[in-house]
């Protein structure tokens, strides 16, 4: 049986629609509830990428998954605002 190696450039494509959408809604103007909801999809998606990464890593290569983990349980840890803040202007 063949293993599955995840094609995180499909992944990182898909990010970078999300975190697009995120920049024209709040361009123009859309409603709070609307802005949370795809800030969460774009963090969703940023951890989509890493574990794709994660996953692509060697095995012998330890530090590189562990940061890779790291990393997960960051953005785990941030809410919608945070994302939300990252995009909105100064």
């Amino acid at each position: 049986m063949a293993s599955f190696v995840p094609n995180h450039r499909k992944k990182i494509e898909r990010l970078s629609k999300k975190e697009q959408e995120l920049q024209r809604l709040i361009d123009r103007g859309a409603n709070r509830e609307r802005l949370l909801e795809v800030a969460m999809e774009v963090r969703d998606g940023r951890i989509r990428v890493l574990r794709a990464r994660q996953n692509k890593t060697h095995p012998e290569n330890i530090a590189a998954i562990r940061k890779d983990e790291e990393l997960i349980e960051e953005l785990q840890a941030l809410s919608a605002e945070s994302i939300l803040a990252e995009y909105l202007p100064s």
